[in-house]
């Protein structure tokens, strides 16, 4: 009797076991198809985007095969140029992000709460020169940034108000370091402050 008992519970135990493992696979396999659904959908997401990128290509390669203007369509011809000209510059380049590593620690001078700022910022441009000067004058750009972020209280940078007035200082040094060094500071388009604690 108590090895009946004992076959009856060994029976059971693979059951809940077996019952157990259906489910953790059924989850996983459900987990595995919805990220190969997300793959595919990033991927045509970035596709599509590139064949946008083809199309004005293409434009410019019928622009080019049209029939060329007579002499006496001067007016039409330099609207022609204008027009393709406005339609390069209407459309943006992609945006190309600068991090400036490792993030920036400052101590708040004195006082009550926080003691210690840390920083970290993002430099954003579509010039790939400026995103390379930005690059090369690492150095020059983390001491002035370094120098402003130092000057800062605790109060003026607790508030939402006074971290944006902060990055606006912040993209000003930059865009006077990129001037300095004989780049286009009007190509810095922004600064980010992608991570800021206050300790």
């Amino acid at each position: 009797m108590a090895d009946e008992k004992k076959e009856a519970a060994t029976v059971a135990a693979p059951a809940k076991t077996n019952t157990l493992l259906l489910i953790i696979i059924a989850v996983l396999g459900t987990l595995l198809v919805a990220g190969a659904v997300g793959g595919f959908l990033l991927t045509r997401k970035g596709d599509s985007s590139a064949a946008a990128a083809d199309e004005p290509e293409h434009e410019e390669e019928a622009e080019e095969e049209a029939p060329k203007p007579k002499k006496g369509d001067k007016n039409k011809d330099a609207k022609d140029k204008k027009d393709a000209k406005g339609k390069k510059d209407g459309a943006k380049a992609q945006a190309i992000y600068v991090s400036l590593e490792p993030p920036f620690v400052v101590n708040f001078e004195g006082g009550q709460g926080a003691r210690f700022l840390q920083v970290t910022v993002d430099v954003m441009t579509r010039d790939a020169v400026v995103a390379q000067m930005v690059k090369d004058n690492n150095p020059l750009l983390r001491n002035d940034l370094l120098m402003l972020f130092a000057a800062q209280t605790q109060a003026t940078v607790a508030t939402r108000e006074g971290k944006e007035a902060l990055r606006k200082s912040a993209l000003d040094t930059v865009r006077n370091v990129v001037k300095a060094e004989g780049g286009k500071p009007d190509a810095i388009e922004a600064v980010y402050f992608t991570t800021f604690v206050m300790q």
